[in-house]
């Protein structure tokens, strides 16, 4: 964790640095180096080295909380698991935002019609239920609306709307991948030039009301989506779960349930059940250390180095933010020398001020915000060392010390294990996932 995060600090910096010196117009050509990995002297150029590190703990054992997200990382018990270096909400595309689309030809009287759930947005995935989560035009003219129901994907306005009008809406909709469980493959790949690609492959949720109200005297009643995945199929009464094979039977392939015992009188009827998704990709993973926003919609999955042919991962995505992972975090202070080599004093001394004037005034706020705060900086002395014996050539070597305060955050997944497997895709292997206690109701 320490030599990972003084790397990417590190690395950081060398890229601030380059910017910078790439627009200059005296020092563009100015070479800027991570540690000594050059074959000759060096005569002009900063070399950027870590001399030491402090950890300042947060807390005893480094535990901050619990987090709650929309997914929950999985590892797969025959498999090593070890591709993916975790996975985290994309806070920013949650959700999609709509602007001024226009439904005019949605509009009946004062009643507006979506195709899609409207949501709060952002990253509020609830459905929207106030005015404020919406804005109208008619007419180009902005229109307050009477009632917003984003889950039954309606709007309904205070006045009624005649024929020829413009009605535009502007409004969230999910993008967060389907609920259901997504299993992550690598499929191919070159080890030497770190060239591989990988499947998602998806298995989703779905959630029928079968009768809204029973009379007592149901029969049967048909699932909306089939083939379901086997097992995968609870039927609850009210609150209650049905038994399979005691209350209903089910036909997978044709999705019609007949019931054994009928439903009580005035009992409300749910069905949740799992069927398989479509498989994407393939995926490219370009280079090491890859972060990939766009297999999973809402999802964010970051690739480490030990990426290998055959590996697979799950990731659970459910309908509401449950408890996900353990968060540990803390901060190191760590010290960077730049050594600044010149064939002049005046130069080196330049390189030096114009480095820390940027980082140390223009650049600080920004490089705050990505956790690396600049605390201290100290100013070593100068040197002059022969460069060639032959012709009595000097150059010069200034250096100068930084302290920057990182802070670290690692996530320990929870809830979700692998139970066992079953095959059922031409593409890859179907999981069974559990919840944290064993002898409650399995996830297939």
């Amino acid at each position: 964790m320490y030599n990972f995060l003084v790397n990417a600090t590190k690395y950081r910096l060398i890229q601030e640095l380059k910017e910078y010196f790439s627009k200059h117009p005296i020092y563009k050509k100015i070479e800027i180096y991570n540690r000594k990995p050059y074959k000759e002297r060096v005569q002009e150029g900063i070399v950027v080295k870590n001399s030491s590190a402090n950890r300042n703990p947060l807390s005893a054992d480094n535990f901050q909380g619990t987090v709650y997200s929309y997914i929950i990382l999985a590892e797969h018990k025959n498999n090593l698991s070890m591709s993916l270096e975790w996975a985290r909400e994309d806070s920013h595309h949650l959700c999609a935002y709509i602007n001024k689309e226009d439904m005019s030809n949605n509009t009946t009287g004062c009643i507006i019609s979506f195709n899609n759930q409207i949501l709060k947005g952002g990253t509020d995935l609830n459905f929207a239920d106030q005015i404020k989560d919406v804005k109208v035009w008619v007419n180009n003219q902005k229109l307050i609306p009477k009632y917003v129901d984003g889950k039954e994907k309606t709007i309904i306005l205070p006045i009624e709307v005649n024929p020829g009008d413009k009605v535009e809406v502007s409004y969230w909709i999910r993008n967060l991948a389907a609920p259901g469980i997504y299993q992550i493959e690598i499929i191919d790949g070159n080890p030497d030039l770190f060239s591989y690609h990988f499947l998602v492959d998806a298995l989703l949720e779905q959630e029928d009301i079968l009768i809204e109200e029973a009379t007592g005297s149901e029969i049967s009643a048909s699932l909306s989506h089939r083939p379901i995945f086997p097992k995968s199929l609870r039927l609850w009464e009210n609150d209650s779960i049905m038994t399979p094979d005691i209350d209903y039977s089910v036909d997978e392939n044709t999705g019609v349930i007949t019931f054994l015992n009928s439903p009580l009188g005035r009992s409300k009827i749910i069905a949740e059940y799992r069927v398989k998704g479509l498989t994407t990709g393939p995926f490219e993973l370009p280079t090491y250390n890859y972060a990939h926003n766009t297999a999973i919609p809402g999802v964010v999955l970051a690739f480490g180095r030990a990426v290998s042919v055959g590996d697979k991962h799950f990731l659970a995505i459910n309908k509401k933010r449950e408890i996900s992972a353990l968060e540990y975090s803390g901060k190191w202070e760590m010290n960077f020398s730049l050594d600044v080599y010149a064939k002049d004093t005046y130069t080196v001394e330049e390189l030096i001020d114009i480095t820390t004037t940027h980082l140390h005034v223009f650049r600080k706020s920004e490089l705050d915000s990505e956790g690396i705060a600049l605390v201290d900086v100290t100013f070593g002395g100068e040197s002059e060392e022969l460069f060639d014996e032959a012709t009595g050539d000097s150059y010069y070597l200034g250096s100068v010390d930084y302290s920057f305060l990182t802070e670290w955050i690692m996530h320990k997944p929870l809830l979700r294990t692998i139970e066992g497997i079953t095959i059922d895709s031409d593409i890859a292997d179907k999981n069974y996932f559990v919840n944290k206690n064993r002898n409650f109701e399995k996830i297939l």
